[in-house]
């Protein structure tokens, strides 16, 4: 829950929006964002919107997408927990091999900007870390490869025997 009232925080001023009020112990996060914005004056072109893959048949929702001087245009995602997991690599790597951006409307596709480098903004109590994550065609070839998996799991899987026969696990 904390996690969701930063992700808002941040939201908020990714969109050029007033910055909703958090309880005290958000504070320090957001004391480390802060920070984040004074060292990289980044400039954000969206936020937590769904991008979509009609090649791959996926969606999912990015957290930002910000130029930062010196990187370029980069796909963000915001952390608060106590680690970074290397899975954020596929998820960003899946964000930007997407088609587009869907709108509101849902009829509306924006086109995904290029993008250059994806990076974790991992927020912490009273600091930041900023964290080049690899979205690169290894790291979406090995999303590709989950999510086939998942698919296999989920739809194939309970097809392929009869039920008598899967009920024995």
């Amino acid at each position: 829950d904390l996690g969701d009232l930063i992700h808002a925080a941040v939201e908020a001023h990714a969109t050029g929006h007033p910055r909703p009020q958090v309880p005290p112990q958000a504070e320090p996060y957001l004391a480390g964002f802060d920070r984040f914005l004074a060292d990289h004056t980044p400039v954000f072109l969206a936020a937590e919107q769904t991008v979509y893959s009609r090649r791959y048949g996926y969606a999912g929702t990015f957290d930002a997408i910000a130029t930062l001087p010196g990187h370029g245009v980069v796909l963000v995602d915001v952390k608060t927990g106590n680690r970074v997991y290397p899975e954020v690599c596929l998820q960003l790597a899946a964000y930007a091999a997407a088609d587009f951006i869907g709108q509101p409307d849902t009829t509306t596709e924006q086109p995904l900007p290029t993008i250059a480098a994806g990076a974790v903004l991992h927020l912490r109590p009273g600091g930041y870390q900023l964290l080049p994550v690899p979205i690169g065609w290894a790291v979406l070839e090995a999303f590709l490869a989950a999510l086939a998996v998942f698919r296999f799991s989920t739809d194939l899987a309970p097809t392929l025997l009869p039920p008598s026969e899967q009920e024995g696990r």
